[in-house]
């Protein structure tokens, strides 16, 4: 996949347009997931994307929101 901001990514062959790439507190690799119909977000799988990987997209970010998972 290619992000709206031209990162190429790899992640499960179910990623779908509009699915969210996520930087999770203490997780090593970005999460794919899928905002439901109750505003809830689901995961649906790790992802490789070029450039945020290792947290270089979070460096001297605080944390910036959260999520509520199903």
């Amino acid at each position: 996949f290619v992000t709206k901001k031209g990162h190429l990514g790899l992640g499960p062959e179910h990623v779908e347009p509009g699915d969210a790439i996520a930087l999770l507190i203490g997780c090593q690799v970005p999460f794919v997931l899928r905002k439901s119909t109750d505003g809830k977000y689901e995961i649906v799988g790790e992802a490789y994307v070029d450039g945020i990987m290792d947290g270089e997209a979070v460096v001297g970010l605080e944390n910036v929101g959260t999520l509520e998972l199903i």
